[in-house]
Order: C-alpha cells, then sequence, then structure tokens
C-alpha cells in the first residue's frame, strides 16, 4: 500500500467484495473502514449470497 501497489483483481469477484477490499486498500489510514464496517459489509455479502442460494 505505501508504495501504490495492489493485487490485482480477481475476475468473477462479486462487487461487493471489490469495492470493500478497495476501500481497505486506501493510502490514507483514515480513509480505510474500521474493523467493524469490515465485519459488517461482509455478513451482509454472506447474508445476501446465502438468500440467492
Amino acid at each position: 500500500i505505501i508504495n501504490g501497489e495492489r493485487e490485482t483483481k480477481i475476475k468473477g469477484t462479486p462487487i461487493e467484495y471489490s469495492n470493500l477490499y478497495e476501500r481497505c486498500w486506501k493510502y490514507e489510514p483514515d480513509e480505510r473502514p474500521s474493523i467493524q464496517d469490515v465485519v459488517s459489509t461482509l455478513k451482509t455479502v454472506i447474508s445476501k449470497q446465502s438468500e440467492i442460494e
């Protein structure tokens, strides 16, 4: 992150996950989500996926 390098997105990754990890990769730490926000987002994504299945 310090050098501006990021992982390459995996094709087919759900947009919710992509959006989350992009937020986690923000250069400025204050712009990154808290762990509570990460957990909440993941719970929501998992819940939505469970409804689809």
